[in-house]
């Protein structure tokens, strides 16, 4: 088992899959046998935590590097292993082979038989890091929504984006982050609100009160990327948190203005409630 540390914490974006991933891409092994870990005190790391969509970009390309620093260290060691000069030692696939290919080893099986050598003092615990420079991802999103005249109730019956995030790591990861972060401007464009009454006592102060957007809140979420890689990190990847709610809002409110207009209307400002969507058609 391989285990990573970093300072960055996963609060839903899926570190522990994508960090994984690199690594275990970079050095040929299964990524179910890594384990991520964030914050752990006694490992005395030094970084960024998560925010500001930079947690792939920033921490992976450190885990990038560390993957060709500990193919760096063990080189020698699996030479030795091998009876073999250095020199004649090359890495592929998980595997250390001679030069003739005729006797090989895997890195899983050399960190074993380090362990059974060194114990904790393990000559494969290695750190990296890596410094990386801002990146602009951007991308288009395009809303679609219905109007109910009679009641002002609105359904946001299509949603299309495409994204440059520079390279992908992790597909499915990517499609999740959007789809949360469009559900996430949603709320806001069509429930979400704080409101106090005239004596300055909170009415929305709960879950119960507090209009939260629900299953069902986006019919139809459609998702693709166009990766422009950017040379500022390691991985040529850009940030992705934020796609989803940075898009949805000015698409929402662009689709309702178009309808409202349509209906003779003038713009109004977010939260689209029924009731508000209501009155505002009526005036």
């Amino acid at each position: 088992m391989f285990h990573l540390h970093a300072v960055t914490g996963p609060s839903g974006q899926g570190h522990e899959t994508t960090f994984a991933q690199i690594v275990g891409g970079g050095l040929g092994i299964d990524p179910q046998a890594i384990t991520y870990r964030a914050g752990v005190q006694s490992e005395q790391l030094i970084g960024n935590g998560t925010g500001g969509s930079r947690s792939l970009y920033g921490a992976g390309s450190a885990f990038k590097n560390l993957v060709a620093e500990i193919i760096r260290v063990a080189t020698p060691l699996a030479a030795a292993a091998l009876n073999v000069a250095p020199k004649d030692v090359a890495f592929s696939d998980g595997q250390f082979m001679g030069r003739n290919g005729s006797r090989g080893i895997a890195l899983i099986e050399l960190a074993s038989q380090l362990y059974e050598q060194h114990g904790d003092d393990h000559p494969l615990n290695l750190t990296a890091e890596t410094v990386t420079g801002a990146n602009y991802p951007n991308g288009c999103h395009i809303a679609e929504v219905e109007i109910d005249p009679q009641t002002g109730v609105t359904d946001l019956v299509s949603y299309s984006s495409i994204d440059d995030l520079g390279n992908v790591i992790s597909p499915e990861l990517v499609r999740g982050q959007v789809h949360g972060g469009v559900v996430q401007g949603a709320g806001q464009a069509f429930s979400e609100a704080v409101i106090y009454d005239d004596n300055g006592q909170l009415l929305t102060g709960s879950f119960m009160d507090y209009a939260m957007p629900r299953a069902g809140a986006v019919q139809s979420i459609e998702t693709d990327t166009h990766a422009v890689p950017t040379g500022l990190n390691e991985l040529g990847s850009k940030g992705v948190g934020e796609s989803g709610c940075s898009g949805s809002l000015p698409a929402i409110s662009n689709a309702m203005a178009d309808a409202l207009r349509r209906a003779g209307a003038g713009d109004l400002d977010m939260p689209y409630t029924p009731a508000r969507v209501w009155r505002h058609l009526r005036r």
